[in-house]
């Protein structure tokens, strides 16, 4: 439910909170049921903050692909040192990259 959207919740006292809410369907005999879990999330949002920080931070390029291949985050000094917009990168192999690396350098299998 509202995958994409920044969910929130509020508290007994009024302060507001990330939260991630999951819908399930119950088949029973009286007819459908609809379960709803509902997560605070404060935590892993504050971890994803500290790691982009942290990304963004970073002197050097910072390309980081998924188990396909695909690149799925990268910081402003690859757009600098590489000279490409995240936007052009998003979502494409890392294979790619206009980059030429060593015999002994890794960069995908």
């Amino acid at each position: 439910m509202g995958a994409g959207l920044g969910l929130r919740a509020v508290r007994r006292d009024g302060t507001e909170f990330p939260v991630e809410i999951s819908l399930s369907l119950l088949k029973t005999a009286e007819g459908l049921l609809v379960t709803a879990a509902i997560r605070d999330i404060t935590d892993r949002k504050r971890a994803e903050e500290k790691f982009e920080g942290l990304l963004e931070s970073a002197p050097d390029a910072m390309v980081i692909v998924d188990q396909r291949g695909l690149i799925v985050l990268v910081n402003s000094q690859s757009e600098t040192r590489l000279g490409f917009s995240r936007d052009e990168r998003l979502s494409q192999a890392s294979k790619e990259l206009p980059v030429t690396l060593s015999k002994n350098s890794r960069l995908w299998d």
